[in-house]
């Protein structure tokens, strides 16, 4: 596809799940203050983020709700919260072991 970027192979790349929501759904979110936010890249952040900017920035601008691509929420908290955030950290080190092994 890229024939000028033959002569650089790739030697890293990275993946993963990063900015996951519950529901694996991309989120607009205002707050009861008129705070908006977007959430939710799910593995997809570039393309998901050049999507919602323009959703995000009508939002600001004061497009109606039922007219924009994403409709705005409250922010919920995320269930046991507390208890993943612990178990994140704990696990962290595994994680970086498996990643110190692979080729």
């Amino acid at each position: 596809m890229f024939p000028a970027l033959a002569d650089y192979p790739m030697t890293r790349f990275w993946g993963g799940k990063i900015a996951m929501t519950t529901d694996r759904l991309p989120h607009l979110h205002r707050r009861h203050d008129g705070v908006f936010a977007w959430t939710g890249c799910n593995g997809r952040g570039l393309a998901l983020a050049c999507a919602m900017a323009p959703v995000l920035a009508d939002a600001i601008e004061g497009v109606a709700d039922d007219q924009l691509a994403v409709r705005p929420t409250e922010p919920s908290p995320v269930p046991f919260h507390f208890l993943i955030s612990r178990a994140a950290r704990l696990i962290l080190p595994w994680y970086r072991f498996k990643d110190s092994r692979e080729v």
